[in-house]
């Protein structure tokens, strides 16, 4: 008895304990008028399979756009544009990310619209921003927009002169700062395996 009661909490606990819910609302501080955004370009080939690293490649959600959340869990956010059905997945990995969903919702998801946050963007870098682009001049604020929070799997503090965002998982591009100022980009060369 006492070892089917224990095999049956354990199997609730694998087929529940991955997939608990989290309550997007309560992370951001919802109040009950406030609408949602992107805070940054988020990069996709696949709506049902986008990662939480935000691979530098395919389709882009513009910064800005506004969202509605159709479910969170510590795997996976899923959320419709304003006006859409079409529903995108991102997929969440907590050692890639190397933190909670409830954090990683706080750095994609906020209250500020397009118009808000391209007051931040310098002009001459704006429709570079908002078609995900990035040169050398632009700060790390304006990068961080088009290209998104940087993953902190390669780069784990922000104040680094280096940062390394990702096309794929084998397919990395350095960004190199003086100051706040993007200096110049390379691809970075992976080790020999």
């Amino acid at each position: 008895m006492k070892k089917t009661v224990i095999m049956s909490i354990l199997c609730a606990f694998f087929a529940f304990g991955c997939t608990a819910k989290v309550v997007v609302s309560e992370v951001l501080q919802q109040g009950e008028n406030d609408r949602l955004y992107t805070r940054y370009n988020i990069f996709y080939t696949n709506p049902a399979e986008i990662s939480c690293l935000n691979f530098l490649q395919g389709n882009i959600i513009p910064y800005g756009t506004e969202i509605e959340i159709v479910e969170c869990t510590e795997d996976e956010l899923s959320f419709k544009t304003a006006g859409s059905e079409k529903v995108y997945c991102i997929k969440f990995s907590k050692g890639e990310r190397m933190s909670s969903m409830q954090n990683y919702v706080r750095s994609l998801v906020g209250f500020e619209n397009r118009d808000v946050i391209s007051k931040k963007i310098r002009p001459q870098y704006l429709a570079k921003v908002q078609t995900g682009e990035i040169t050398p001049g632009m700060n790390k604020d304006e990068i961080a927009i088009a290209w998104g929070k940087v993953p902190p799997i390669h780069t784990p503090d922000e104040k680094n002169m280096t940062w390394i965002y990702m096309k794929s998982h084998h397919d990395l591009i350095r960004l190199i700062f003086r100051g706040q100022t993007l200096r110049s980009t390379m691809p970075k060369l992976q080790d020999a395996e």
